[in-house]
């Protein structure tokens, strides 16, 4: 019930917190002091860092820390969406923990409703909650279809995806990673990206993945995810922040290897995720986008985009909201907006300049993959097929062989 971390840094550090029901239907539980909290749990040792960092709120009531972290979180301007988990206190989730599904024995569809409109009035007037998650994952073996299509709301609805690597199994590390994109991309658009053709808001409200570099598995999905986070510009929230849980499944200060922070919450666990991910914070599409209809060229393995080197003739990656507007014409040419200018391929592992000539079969570009993730062309004066690959060493764009195209696993 208490936000991760307060034993580490100052509740303006803190920006993951989960709500059970019972703390606002059960006064007993509502009521309980935060150092009770970790008392009742024999997790003393928490005590004195809280007492460190966080003095005002180890006396408090659980409901009034919670209260603390979300106008901290407003104070610093972080939105928050109030995320209903379970009922009775603890780590979600399993099939079989009682709080899965209407009639469980923790999930009383009357006390839920009960308790969410207690915690809607209580942030009704808390200007950064701007939404609220009604309940996490629906499960168990009481699931049905009937009772699903009785729950009605009306209202400013927006439905919520959770995707992770694990949804699909561990299919990214066997087989070619732009047809398990594919498949994965098909799978969640048959299932519930569906709906954004309808003209329904979703919100991916969880993803994430290992943050250390070294599962395949994370690592391919991460791709994956980043390109249909840049072509369809959803709303997304990343599982998670926090660096360790005071208690998780029995294991006291347990590391969590998808959080943003360190175990000790003093820093980044992977910087490089960090700028990756902060090009999908800017909207791409819609009317708060800088440019509703400035179309860039995103690189989903760092985050980056295609720009202009300055005053060159050639492309590098770069901030995606510096990037230059591109068009792709209906003759396969990709051009600067505004300019004559496109994009060709001169040389083979040579940079991608930038030309007037834009007729030659070398300016012609065409995506090719199961993933769409390849952008191709041909050599200029040949018939050598290239795709557009990074220097790393220097972030220019240059032509390379294309890769991985299908059934390569690598």
């Amino acid at each position: 019930m208490v936000a991760e971390g307060l034993d580490k840094k100052p509740v303006d550090w803190i920006s993951k917190l989960t709500w059970p029901l019972f703390m606002v239907t059960n006064d007993s539980v509502g009521s309980m002091s935060v150092a009770q909290s970790f008392q009742n749990l024999g997790l003393v040792d928490y005590i004195g860092g809280i007492r460190q960092n966080n003095p005002s709120l180890l006396d408090v009531s659980v409901l009034a820390a919670f209260w603390a972290v979300v106008t901290s979180l407003g104070d610093n301007n972080v939105m928050v969406i109030l995320d209903n988990h379970i009922s009775k206190p603890g780590w979600c989730c399993s099939n079989r923990d009682g709080n899965g599904f209407f009639g469980d024995p923790y999930f009383d569809p009357n006390l839920w409703i009960k308790g969410l409109t207690r915690m809607a009035t209580l942030f009704h007037r808390v200007g950064n909650v701007v939404g609220m998650s009604l309940r996490n994952e629906l499960r168990g073996p009481k699931e049905n279809l009937r009772d699903w299509l009785r729950v009605s709301v009306t209202g400013k609805l927006v439905f919520e995806l959770h995707w992770y690597a694990y949804s699909s199994g561990t299919i990214w590390e066997d087989g070619n990673a732009n047809e398990r994109c594919k498949d994965a991309m098909d799978k969640v658009m048959s299932k519930a990206g569906f709906i954004l053709n309808q003209g329904m808001p979703l919100f991916v409200s969880e993803f994430g993945g290992e943050l250390s570099g070294q599962n395949v598995n994370d690592n391919r999905y991460f791709n994956c995810f980043f390109r249909v986070a840049a072509k369809l510009d959803f709303d997304w929230a990343l599982w998670t922040i926090v660096g360790s849980y005071y208690l998780r499944k029995g294991i006291v200060g347990m590391d969590e290897t998808f959080g943003v922070l360190n175990k000790d919450f003093s820093g980044p666990r992977n910087a490089s995720f960090l700028q990756r991910i902060s090009a999908l914070q800017a909207p791409f599409q819609g009317a708060t986008s800088s440019n509703p209809t400035r179309r860039i060229i995103f690189h989903p393995l760092t985050g980056l985009c295609i720009q202009r080197k300055p005053e060159q003739e050639q492309l590098q990656l770069g901030a995606c909201n510096e990037s230059e507007a591109w068009t792709h014409t209906h003759r396969h040419t990709v051009r600067m907006r505004g300019t004559d200018l496109c994009m060709q391929a001169d040389r083979l592992e040579k940079p991608v300049k930038l030309s007037t000539n834009c007729a030659d079969h070398g300016s012609r570009w065409k995506t090719i993959s199961e993933s769409n993730m390849h952008f191709s062309s041909n050599i200029v004066g040949s018939n050598v097929t290239v795709c557009l690959d990074i220097d790393f060493s220097t972030k220019t764009v240059i032509a390379s062989p294309c890769k991985c195209l299908r059934e390569d696993s690598t």
